[in-house]
């Protein structure tokens, strides 16, 4: 008998679980494959937004945590993760926590709606950023249509 509770304890310990990071437009598990993004519509360099996912649902004590070390959550993103704003130079600290499953950054991409995608003519426009650079970005929301007759 104490045989085969060995086995199904080494059976429980052995599974591995993947949690993905599930958004509008893409769902991933971070520790498995990350999403190949457009280089485009990543994240700046200085970014202070990220995605944080934990090993489970959040409990008192880890926010508490991470509030001490300065991290503001934004919203919940399924499965166990967040929208956070933290200082870059905080991530390694953050990252080393023992219940912090995986960090990212949070990059423009993934705010685009799925039906942004099927869009196939869309104009390039720019953005000031922080520093007041230029970059040049795609347009979802104008759209090359064709003339309409009434």
């Amino acid at each position: 008998m104490k045989g085969k509770v060995l086995i199904v304890v080494g059976l429980f310990i052995g599974l591995s679980y993947s949690y993905p990071i599930s958004l509008d437009k893409i769902k991933f598990d971070p520790l498995k494959e990350i999403p190949n993004i457009p280089e485009e519509l990543k994240a700046e360099k200085d970014n202070d937004v990220f995605l944080l996912q934990l090993n489970g649902p959040i409990i008192r004590e880890w926010k508490n945590i991470l509030k001490e070390k300065g991290v503001k959550i934004y919203a919940y993103i399924p499965e166990f993760a967040y929208l956070v704003k933290i200082e870059p130079q905080k991530i390694e600290e953050i990252k080393n926590l023992d219940f912090v499953r995986w960090i990212g950054d949070y990059h423009p991409y993934y705010k685009i709606h799925p039906e942004c995608e099927k869009i196939k003519e869309v104009q390039k426009t720019g953005i000031l950023t922080k520093d007041y650079g230029f970059k040049e970005i795609y347009d979802p929301l104008y759209i090359n249509l064709p003339d309409l007759k009434s």
